[in-house]
């Protein structure tokens, strides 16, 4: 059964894997060995979406390194300064960033998503418009129809 965790006004729902295997189908099934699946639901709002600055004139360039190791993998931007750093699962570079600067919101590369750092959440709200849509013109070459 569906689990609810509202921790941090973010909710959390849990799949067993009976559930996943009817959803999916037994021939994907195999994949979920001794994985589990959960969805994150976003906050609809964030007490520091002011701290948002607007998109530079040149867009957002996904393909953009980060700016201590240069890796061009999951990558996240800064949505104060629009400094590009690494995500936690690199080198960490964009949660010093976050730490060091005080900037607590960014996007991700991969999925263009928002985090918070100072919510501690992912972040769903109009204000991230212009930049999730300056970075989905930049990946998908089209803009979000919203």
């Amino acid at each position: 059964m569906a689990t609810n965790d509202n921790t941090n006004n973010s909710k959390s729902f849990s799949t067993s894997e009976n559930e996943i295997r009817q959803i999916i189908g037994e021939d994907y099934a195999g994949d979920l060995e001794g994985s589990q699946l959960h969805a994150v639901v976003p906050k609809l709002d964030c007490p520091h979406l002011n701290e948002i600055n607007e998109v530079g004139p040149d867009g957002i360039n996904i393909q953009s390194p980060c700016l201590d190791c240069s890796n061009i993998g999951e990558n996240w931007i800064c949505l104060s300064c629009y400094k590009v750093y690494c995500g936690r699962f690199v080198n960490e570079h964009m949660l010093m960033h976050g730490i060091e600067s005080n900037h607590p919101l960014v996007l991700s590369f991969a999925d263009l998503s928002v985090w918070c750092y100072k919510c501690d959440s992912y972040i769903h709200h109009p204000a991230l418009l212009p930049a999730k849509r300056a970075a989905h013109i930049n990946k998908f070459g089209i803009d979000i129809h919203v």
